[in-house]
């Protein structure tokens, strides 16, 4: 088993380092899509690369390229992690989870959903976020197993938007779990 953790990043260098190393001790590798950042984003991305082989950064024109990194997952025992460049997770909350996930708890699931803070304020000096929980309002949290589909092909706008996984049988889209 392994989790392959996804960004498709543009302009996102004030949270985006953050973002990528509160993953790393979850993920077995990281594949960085960089859509034509104009910021530091690709700087970031490449100096992390640069500093961890778990790291793999790659420069794309259309948003739908970054589905195309993932695919060949399809299959295969591995969970796709999609990040954006301002989620920020929970280093060791993450680490017990994989511990969970190692030991198939989740092995039957399509797709699962945490629980999140979409935050609308931050004071650092004051170490306070406010916002909105999830649940109740949407989680963007994105963990999908790819161990239960042959294939995933397009059109897709981006990784793991749109297009039609193949579901092995016994398994459905249907299959969604809120944590």
């Amino acid at each position: 088993m392994k989790i392959i953790g996804i960004f498709l990043v543009h302009n996102e260098d004030i949270f985006f380092r953050r973002a990528v190393l509160n993953i790393i001790d979850f993920c077995d590798q990281i594949l960085i899509a960089d859509h034509q950042s104009t910021d530091r984003t690709w700087e970031i991305a490449q100096e992390l690369s640069r500093a961890s082989s778990k790291i793999i950064c790659q420069r794309i024109k259309r948003t739908h390229d970054s589905h195309e990194m993932i695919k060949e997952y399809a299959g295969s025992d591995t969970w796709v992690f999609g990040v954006d460049g301002d989620e920020i997770y929970d280093p060791q909350g993450l680490i017990e989870f994989r511990k969970e996930i190692e030991a198939g708890i989740y092995n039957d699931w399509w797709i699962l959903f945490g629980n999140v803070l979409n935050c609308t304020s931050l004071d650092m000096k004051e170490k306070e976020a406010v916002g909105h929980l999830a649940p109740p309002c949407r989680s963007m949290t994105k963990l999908y197993n790819f161990r239960i589909i042959h294939r995933w092909d397009g059109p897709c706008l981006e990784r793991m938007l749109g297009g039609n996984p193949q579901f092995k049988e016994g398994y459905t889209a249907s299959l969604r779990l809120n944590l």
